[in-house]
């Protein structure tokens, strides 16, 4: 899940290595939006916990928000933390821990007022989880028709978009 704020495209890549479950490899890609040519990318990998899977800026413009796809412990696989990065050098910040972890977070929104997580919290549903600013969670939302992953999510006037990968939603 990717996001545009100003000129740019913001990416995450990640090399996935299905049999060990973990990213071998990952980035954040800026691509320009005129034309979507290469313009720089920071090398997250360092996170080695973030499977880097949807991006969203701060409020403020300033951090780039990652959620991770999976948390690495295949025992309990919910993952709850968001991570941050430096808009301007890519330098990790911190994290902010979520009250309850999510499945397969794959996109993040902010509609101006709360935050919304897609993800998939088990092979048969997916769930769109909303916070508030401060990321304290508000509502579970498992849209009607939804039967699979929640791959990406976007507000744009004043709606919230959500991409089901498989259900014809």
């Amino acid at each position: 899940d990717s996001f545009v704020l100003g000129s740019f495209l913001y990416v995450p890549i990640v090399d996935w290595d299905g049999g060990a479950q973990t990213a071998t490899s990952q980035s954040i890609v800026k691509f320009n939006i005129s034309d979507l040519t290469y313009d720089s990318h920071f090398d997250v990998s360092a996170q080695t916990a973030c499977n880097c899977s949807g991006l969203a800026s701060s409020p403020d413009e300033t951090e780039i928000y990652c959620t991770s796809f999976f948390n690495g412990v295949t025992t309990d696989p919910r993952s709850t933390d968001i991570y941050r990065f430096d808009m301007s050098t890519g330098a990790f910040l911190g994290i902010i821990t979520l009250d309850v972890g999510n499945v397969g977070t794959q996109g993040l929104t902010f509609d101006g007022n709360n935050w919304f997580l897609s993800s998939w919290d088990s092979v048969s549903t997916g769930r769109i989880v909303a916070y508030n600013a401060a990321f304290e969670q508000q509502t579970i939302l498992d849209p009607t028709g939804s039967n699979s992953e929640m791959e990406g999510m976007a507000f744009y006037d004043g709606v919230v978009y959500f991409h089901d990968a498989v259900s014809t939603v």
